[in-house]
Formats: structure tokens, sequence, C-alpha cells
């Protein structure tokens, strides 16, 4: 997953993502290395 993430932060977002992020949120998780995970239209549509 680590792979995914780092592919779509430097610019690959069609990996993961139906569209653009509109941002990315920094997280460490249990291995110490910061995740940026990325923000889509479509997911704040579905939490709003």
């Amino acid at each position: 997953m680590r792979e995914d993430l780092d592919a779509v932060y430097e610019g690959d977002w069609q990996r993961l993502c139906p569209s653009r992020p509109l941002f990315f949120a920094m997280t460490a998780g249990s291995t110490g290395r910061f995740k940026y995970i990325p923000f889509t239209a479509e997911f704040r549509e579905g939490v709003a």
C-alpha cells in the first residue's frame, strides 16, 4: 500500500483515486514513517 500512496503523492493519482486529490493528510503509522493520504472530491462528498 505504501508504494501506491507514494505514487499518488508523486502525481500518479489514477493509481488509487477516481479524481485528482484536493489535498493530502499526513499521518504517521506504526512504522514511524509519514504517509500521505489523498482526499478527493468524492471522499469529501461521502463524508459531508
